[in-house]
């Protein structure tokens, strides 16, 4: 198997603390998601789902 291709084209988008957002590919190429946290608290039980398409919601 051969190296991985090498896309050229990085977009770095920041998420303010306590904005709702959703992620997306409308795209025809696979999309591949980097997550960077960062601050005193790294966790993951702070998460509040408004919505979602794969039944996570509370």
């Amino acid at each position: 198997m051969g190296p991985e291709p090498h896309y050229p084209i990085r977009i770095i988008r920041r998420v303010k603390i306590l904005y709702h957002h959703r992620i997306a590919n409308p795209g025809t190429i696979p999309l591949e998601i980097i997550e960077v946290q960062s601050g005193n608290y790294l966790g993951e039980d702070d998460i509040v789902r408004f919505e979602d398409n794969y039944g996570r919601s509370a």
